[in-house]
């Protein structure tokens, strides 16, 4: 695809190519886990799953945890535009990192529901990353849109998890990515969002957690493979543990657990 007189790509190849409906294996994942627990917690959990699939099509997956990171949130001293840089002017624990988001195939955001939207950390690491797009503002398909600098970006993956029992509250935050993957030019191709991980805390639920597990390696693999999962396999990685009733019950078990823990 030639860059245009300007310096900026209106189209990117790999939102060329998704939009025709075809897929290329990609070789190459960069995953960026944002929860605050880092390696802990049932994000890592799952994330270790999808990642492990992704493995076994093949693919090389790099995995970043936020929370071992040290970086500062964006400035909005817009330098990355008005300078001409090419980059963030902030030097720290991702500024490399960033440069390096348009060699990969496909990049993971793997996060845990914060107030109905994804973390702190992964939000401080979009709004960085910025100066990858370029700061023109065009009219593209009747919305305004900032073009991107490069030729090819990584198409997005998203794993939620949460611990409320409804997949309803994940909304928000799958229109966010679906509306940044557009800004940034890089299509959402799959949605992985799996509810309910109080229940976790049951060990009557281990065995659904078994299954729940082979699903995200089945998703990595599907992913790679083809670009996408099926609805059923969707549905697989958000399958209740527990009944909704056990639930309640248990959440109303942790948070007397809680309470006297407080009060000593």
């Amino acid at each position: 695809m030639p860059e245009n007189e300007n310096g900026f790509y209106v189209e990117t190849e790999n939102e060329r190519q998704y939009l025709a409906g075809n897929w290329k294996k990609p070789s190459s994942v960069l995953g960026i886990h944002a929860s605050s627990r880092a390696k802990r917690g049932a994000t890592a959990l799952f994330y270790d799953h999808l990642k492990a699939g992704m493995e076994k099509a093949s693919a090389r997956v790099s995995t970043v945890h936020l929370a071992e990171k040290k970086f500062n949130p964006c400035s909005g001293c817009f330098k990355c535009w008005t300078q001409k840089l090419g980059h963030c002017p902030i030097q720290d624990d991702i500024t490399e990192l960033l440069a390096a988001i348009p060699d990969y195939d496909i990049m993971v955001l793997a996060t845990p529901l914060y107030i109905d939207g994804m973390s702190g950390l992964l939000k401080n690491f979009i709004d960085r990353s910025m100066f990858l797009n370029h700061p023109a503002v065009i009219n593209h398909k009747g919305r305004c849109l900032h073009p991107c600098r490069f030729q090819s970006m990584p198409n997005l993956v998203l794993l939620g998890v949460c611990a409320y029992y409804e997949i309803e509250h994940f909304d928000p935050l799958v229109q966010h990515v679906e509306a940044l993957a557009v800004n940034m030019h890089m299509p959402l191709t799959a949605t992985l969002l799996r509810p309910e991980t109080m229940s976790l805390m049951d060990r009557s639920a281990i065995p659904k957690l078994d299954v729940v597990k082979s699903a995200f390696e089945e998703a990595g693999e599907m992913i790679i493979k083809t670009g996408k999962i099926s609805d059923n396999l969707a549905g697989r990685v958000s399958a209740p543990f527990l009944s909704r009733e056990k639930y309640f019950q248990n959440s109303k078990a942790w948070y007397k657990g809680q309470k006297k823990e407080k009060n000593g």
